[in-house]
């Protein structure tokens, strides 16, 4: 076999073993804090920020906003809740959730309309004319019970991006150039790593069974069940990797929601100067 092909190979297990990590984590995931109503949800993509700022602008429809450390700017509308862990919140469109401030003030503005309740560790102002479906308190004491409950359906998210940043790290450094070598197969033969990991996904849990239902290959089929778990891991990792890899329009990784119109920073000025 080809060292093209078999890289092909290589890279087809992982990218189809890494199909079932997305379906596991969202059949695993628990329910949203707030339930949006309206038949857009399934559509609104929601916005999680590690560090930085999440403006959502005019005319845009998000899901749930989730700031770690950082800013959350809302001039469009939200189908879910506001939630920023260490930073300010500034509402000025429409909310369906509730807004959440664990470590910053809140500002809603005249314009804003938010279904649930404000609920900030610090200073919170809401101006006169904005509608508020909820409670509004401010000085909250937020209790690590109710910071779980608010970001319950985060944590299984949070976990396998942390699992797999740190398998990441692990291949880059025990191999660095496997890593360019698995871009460049998924590159230059994107069809043969399909149907190789189509072949291989099916194959590899069959062949695990099947030698588990006989005395002498139970120890082989134990251990290649349990070491599925490791190549779903890989294969999710190495299946960003080509993707960010391989990526040439520039979409991938930015830190804000962008109007059609490209007029992000506009935007973000005149709420700063509101």
């Amino acid at each position: 076999m080809s060292s093209p092909v078999r890289r092909a190979v290589f890279l087809g297990v992982f990218l189809l073993l890494a199909v079932a990590a997305p379906a596991a984590r969202a059949q695993s995931a628990t329910p949203s804090p707030t339930t949006a109503p309206g038949p857009t949800v399934a559509g609104a993509q929601d916005q999680v920020m590690l560090s930085g700022s999440v403006l959502v602008p005019r005319g845009l429809t998000v899901g749930e906003v989730v700031v770690f450390h950082g800013r959350a700017v809302v001039l469009g509308v939200s189908l879910g809740d506001v939630v920023v862990l260490d930073g300010p919140v500034t509402i000025t469109g429409q909310v369906s959730g509730s807004v959440i401030a664990l470590n910053g003030p809140i500002r809603v503005a005249a314009t804003a309309s938010v279904r649930g309740d404000v609920l900030g560790a610090e200073a919170v102002k809401v101006e006169q004319g904005a509608t508020i479906g909820g409670d509004v308190r401010q000085d909250v004491a937020f209790t690590p019970r109710g910071t779980l409950s608010v970001l319950g359906a985060l944590l299984g998210g949070a976990a396998i991006a942390f699992s797999t940043l740190l398998v990441g790290l692990l291949l880059m450094l025990l191999a660095p150039r496997g890593a360019d070598r698995v871009a460049s197969a998924a590159r230059s033969a994107p069809i043969a790593a399909v149907g190789w990991g189509i072949v291989l996904v099916v194959g590899l849990p069959l062949l695990a069974v099947l030698a588990a239902a006989t005395i002498l290959g139970l120890p082989l089929g134990l251990s290649l069940l349990l070491a599925l778990a490791l190549v779903f891991l890989v294969g999710a990792t190495w299946s960003i990797w080509s993707v960010g890899r391989n990526d040439r329009s520039g979409s991938i990784g930015r830190s804000e929601c962008s109007h059609p119109d490209g007029s992000f920073a506009r935007l973000y000025d005149a709420d700063r100067r509101s």
